[in-house]
Formats: C-alpha cells, structure tokens, sequence
C-alpha cells in the first residue's frame, strides 16, 4: 500500500524531498516509502541521512534489492534504494 503522504491520487508520486510531481521514473525502494523525482532530490536527502561522503553506488544489486550503500559503524551496509520507470497506471 502507498503512503498517502507520498502518493496522490491527482498527481501521482510526490517527491519525498521537494515535493514536486514524480512523473514516470525516479528513485524509490521495494514498499514504495519514499520517491525522488531526481538524482538530486535523492542525493540531497541520502546527504542529510547518512552524511555527505557516507552513501554511494553499488555496481550490482545489493542484498536489500537496491544499488545503493550507507556507511555507519565502521561498515557499508545495503540500502534498498534504486532507480525505475513505472507503467501507465
């Protein structure tokens, strides 16, 4: 089920961090908590959570199903984050 916050019936994916209309692609993760409607907004927001410096790019689809990491503890941890185009619905 789509969070209400981040999803209206008028304009379809609400960006989690401007705000702004989704469209047809961007970033989200397997439940759909979150949207980003550009590799900025997402870079923005994985900043201001992890840290500048403390998140990147996975070459291959990491264990939590997304392609990109977090470093906290001394340790690159998976996150589910990834980047898609979704169908007319």
């Amino acid at each position: 089920m789509m969070d209400s916050m981040f999803y209206d019936d008028d304009d379809g994916r609400i960006c989690h961090q401007c705000g702004g209309s989704v469209g047809k692609d961007g970033y989200t993760n397997d439940v759909g908590e979150y949207y980003f409607c550009s590799f900025e907004c997402f870079s923005n927001y994985m900043n201001e959570t992890y840290g500048e410096g403390n998140w990147r790019e996975c070459k291959d689809e990491n264990e939590a199903g997304g392609f990109y990491e977090y470093f906290e503890n001394g340790e690159w941890h998976p996150d589910d984050t990834f980047w898609t185009e979704w169908e007319d619905e």
